[in-house]
């Protein structure tokens, strides 16, 4: 039976259909059983695969799962299918269009055993209460909305004591849920009472089939009578630098200390460079803070009481094009208060956004997330752009005297 498929790669181009024609293991084909593997080509330059499009003729095969390796990035993407066509279905054709892939894990169909192996490495705060005798589980979510179940953070080898006040612990765990190789959430829980619950600082995960890292910084009581009393958190604040960076903040004397996201535009966060100031409600200026990833923790020796601006610079070396930067989020680790600032402009040497020039940025006011308020913040303009037929970037330089009048 002919079995064809087509591609959908992650900007929506699709291949021509190919057909599963010559199997290298197999002389025969599609037997009961077997794994069959076909090298195939595209005549056009596809970048991932996000969808897999699959017919053949309705003659009742069952298929399990496919995969498809791109032989230049070496990239796995697992389709699971597990289905049966209907040999009295009034239609010529099966057809099956697949989402979703897992990529980079161990393709397998759903009756089989699944593993994803990961290290949990978990930091108590310092003071004497932090610690918890309770048991503590955690779920993991990737970025094709699938979850794992929920984990206990518990030694495998022996029931010693864990989350002792300003102990890190390690947790070899593994799930049976079939997850992609991009976490981006995690959700911890316990049911103790009141009092007996656990003050965490970070929560670092290695997925041990791609050797990612993920530090989710945690900075918070998760008990019943702490704060705002939650004991089931999900948390999506994530940096990819390990979190024993973090950890080397606590042991100087900063006066207070900061998690800080960007988000990059068009090209990569650059390797150096980057630079901010946090500017109080009172005026209070931190000294100059450099940002070496698009995650950042950092601390200040500055006193500040709560964040109202940013000034952002570049030092303007080894800059082509410059940084296109959406916006800057910044947390402060002691009073959980978020700033969103949204930025959507280069910064470089010719454009503004340097030392002498920094670009100076007000924080947007709003119980939303980042996200949705910056996204708020730009819809007057979006809805003006889109309805035109042409779009233009203008960039203005004033000279030694400025104006107040409208241009």
């Amino acid at each position: 039976t002919p079995v064809f498929i087509r591609i959908y790669d992650n900007n929506d181009k699709i291949s021509e259909p190919i057909q599963l024609k010559n199997s290298l293991n197999h002389k025969n084909k599609f037997e009961r059983g077997q794994t069959d593997q076909f090298d195939v080509g595209t005549r056009i330059d596809l970048e991932g695969v996000k969808k897999l499009e699959l017919w053949y003729e309705n003659d009742g095969w069952q298929i399990d799962y496919i995969v498809v390796i791109d032989n230049k990035t070496k990239d796995s993407y697992c389709f699971v299918i597990n289905e049966m066509s209907n040999k009295t279905s009034d239609s010529k054709n099966t057809r099956i269009l697949l989402e979703y892939p897992s990529i980079n894990v161990l393709c397998s169909k759903n009756n089989d055993k699944i593993e994803r192996n990961f290290t949990i490495k978990t930091k108590t705060g310092n003071h004497i209460e932090a610690g918890s005798t309770t048991p503590i589980h955690i779920q993991l979510f990737d970025d094709q909305e699938q979850k794992s179940e929920y984990i206990r953070l518990k030694q495998q080898d022996h029931d010693k004591h864990n989350f002792e006040p300003g102990a890190i612990d390690e947790f070899e765990v593994t799930s049976s849920q079939l997850l992609s190789n991009k976490l981006v959430g995690i959700r911890v829980k316990h049911n103790a009472n009141k009092y007996q619950g656990w003050y965490c600082e970070w929560i670092e995960i290695t997925d041990k089939d791609n050797n990612k890292i993920y530090c989710y910084p945690i900075q918070r009581w998760i008990d019943k009578a702490e704060n705002d009393k939650k004991t089931d958190i999900y948390f999506t604040d994530v940096s990819n630098v390990p979190c024993h960076t973090m950890s080397q903040l606590s042991t100087i004397s900063f006066k207070n200390t900061y998690y800080i996201k960007s988000k990059t535009g068009k090209n990569n966060f650059p390797d150096k460079g980057i630079f901010i100031r946090i500017i109080d409600k009172n005026g209070n200026i931190s000294e100059n803070l450099q940002l070496n990833s698009s995650t950042e923790h950092i601390g200040t020796s500055k006193q500040l009481n709560s964040i109202d601006q940013i000034e952002l610079w570049t030092d303007g070396k080894d800059f082509n094009s410059g940084w296109l930067c959406e916006y800057i989020k910044i947390t402060d680790n002691q009073t959980g208060d978020v700033a969103c600032f949204p930025v959507n402009q280069y910064l470089n040497q010719k454009n503004g956004g340097i030392e002498r020039n920094p670009l100076k940025l007000k924080r947007i006011i709003g119980d939303r997330s980042c996200q949705e308020l910056i996204e708020k913040n730009n819809t007057n303009d979006n809805e003006s752009i889109s309805k035109y037929k042409s779009t233009y970037s203008i960039i203005t330089k004033t000279g030694q005297t400025g104006t107040n009048a409208y241009i």
